[in-house]
């Protein structure tokens, strides 16, 4: 099965500087190391959201993240 890469430069530019925006926004949240409260849990970056669930921790999961 193949994948269709993303023609960034066949975007427009408003959308494309965008799209930068909102991943460098994840990528300084996901640096910071955020605290996930046990049971699901979102954040709103305004022009997304990003959404989990975290069991009851006991220190030896790891944590996930889904984006949505």
């Amino acid at each position: 099965m193949s994948v269709s890469k993303i023609q960034w430069t066949a975007l427009p530019r408003a959308l494309r500087d965008h799209l930068f925006d909102d991943l460098y926004q994840l990528k300084l949240w996901r640096e910071s190391d955020p605290e996930a409260p046990d049971g699901p849990w979102f954040k709103d970056f305004g022009s997304f959201k990003i959404c989990g669930r975290r069991p009851a921790w006991s220190g030896d999961e790891e944590r996930s993240f889904d984006y949505a």
